[in-house]
């Protein structure tokens, strides 16, 4: 398995489709389900509201274009990105599966895969 799509190329598809979920204002899910609104995008962040937010604080929060970079990088390198070898926040992992075509979620270990190469590296 070869894939081949740098990282800038997901991170540009990622950020293209969130602005396309802030503008009609559709969630994005969490892989448990959770709606999620897109608050913002920055060059290196997308801000989102989660429903349910896990921590006391009340505001939308960030995920980095570099976690979804680690994450795209463990899937190039070993077809698969698995959540212990990464610190990236869920929603990360999320935006990465729901995005990108060709990639799915595994839950046990939580992990995301390749499921078709072709389509996970076209640009």
């Amino acid at each position: 398995m070869v894939i081949t799509r740098n990282a800038t190329d997901v991170w540009k598809e990622i950020c293209d489709k969130a602005e396309k979920h802030r503008a009609s204002r559709l969630p994005v899910y969490t892989l448990r389900k959770t709606p999620n609104q897109i608050v913002k995008l920055e060059e290196n962040r997308i801000l989102r509201q989660s429903a349910k937010p896990v921590s006391d604080e009340t505001g939308p929060s960030a995920v980095s274009k570099r976690e979804v970079e680690a994450i795209w990088n463990a899937i190039r390198q070993d077809g698969q990105a698995v959540a212990k070898n990464i610190y990236a926040l869920r929603f990360a992992w999320a935006l990465v599966a729901n995005f990108i075509e060709g990639i799915e979620f595994r839950e046990n270990p939580f992990r995301l895969i390749v499921v078709n190469e072709e389509v996970a590296n076209r640009v």
